[in-house]
């Protein structure tokens, strides 16, 4: 999945973008 790899990705090289959009996902 591009976009799990994505996030994955994110997660490793942008922890504070990554968590922000975690949030926003889950409302």
């Amino acid at each position: 999945d591009l976009n799990r790899k994505a996030l994955a990705d994110l997660a490793v090289h942008d922890p504070d973008a990554f968590a922000q959009i975690v949030e926003h996902v889950r409302g």
